[in-house]
C-alpha cells in the first residue's frame, strides 16, 4: 500500500470523529462547478473541500457543514441545537442542504415537542404538548406540511382539519368546539380565507 493512500485513508478517519476533514468523492461535480464560479468572481480557489462541525457564536447549535471550493459551505451531517441550559432542543439531518432522517425538538425538561422522519414521499409529522398529547399531525414532504391535518384541543378532541397544499392552508377546513361539536367552516386558497360559513369570534382568531 502506497504511502499516499495510507495517509488519505488516515485523513477520512479522523475526519469521521471531527478532527479532521476529507474531501468528498461524490461531490466533484458540485465542486468542479463551484471552483468554476469561483474563478469567474474573482474569489480565491479551495483546493481541500471537506466536512467539518462547526459551532454558532453562542454555543447554541452545532451544525457539521460540507465545505465548498468557493468558500461557501452546505448543512451536511448532523445539526444538533440546546438550550441555554445544556438540555438538547432540537437535532436535524441534512445531506447537502436537502433535509434527510429523523428530525426532532424537545422541551427543556426533554419531552419530545416534535418528531418526523424524511422520506422519499410525504411521511407524518407530529407536534406534541408538554403532556406527551398530540396536537397537531399530518403528512410533510421535506418538512413542509401537505395533505390532510388535524390539531387537538387539551384531552385529545379534534379542534379543526384541513389541508395543505406547499405548506398553505388550501379547501375547506372545519372547526370543532372542545366538545366535538363542529362550529364552522373556513375555505382557504394559497393560506388566504376566501369565504366562511356559521362564522363566530373563535372563527375569526383563527
Amino acid at each position: 500500500m502506497s504511502a499516499a493512500l495510507v495517509w488519505s485513508r488516515l485523513g477520512c478517519a479522523l475526519a469521521l470523529v471531527g478532527l479532521a476533514a476529507c474531501a468528498t468523492p461524490d461531490a466533484t461535480p458540485y465542486l468542479q462547478y463551484a471552483q468554476l464560479k469561483a474563478m469567474r468572481e474573482g474569489r480565491p480557489r479551495v483546493e481541500t473541500p471537506g466536512v467539518q462541525r462547526r459551532a454558532l457564536a453562542d454555543g447554541a447549535m452545532t451544525r457539521e457543514v460540507l465545505l465548498l471550493p468557493d468558500g461557501g459551505a452546505l448543512r451536511h451531517g448532523t445539526e444538533r441545537e440546546s438550550y441555554s441550559g445544556g438540555a438538547r432542543r432540537a437535532e436535524r439531518h441534512f445531506e447537502r442542504d436537502v433535509p434527510v432522517g429523523e428530525w426532532t425538538q424537545w422541551y427543556e425538561d426533554g419531552t419530545v415537542r416534535s418528531h418526523y422522519v424524511h422520506g422519499e414521499g410525504p411521511t407524518p409529522m407530529t407536534f406534541y404538548a408538554p403532556d406527551g398529547a398530540i396536537t397537531a399531525t399530518g403528512p410533510a414532504l421535506l418538512g413542509v406540511r401537505v395533505g390532510e391535518w388535524r390539531f387537538y384541543h387539551r384531552g385529545g378532541v379534534l379542534a379543526k382539519e384541513g389541508a395543505y397544499v406547499d405548506g398553505k392552508r388550501e379547501g375547506e377546513w372545519r372547526l370543532y368546539d372542545e366538545e366535538g361539536a363542529l362550529i364552522g367552516r373556513l375555505w382557504y386558497h394559497a393560506d388566504q380565507r376566501v369565504a366562511s360559513e356559521s362564522p363566530t369570534s373563535q372563527l375569526n382568531s383563527l
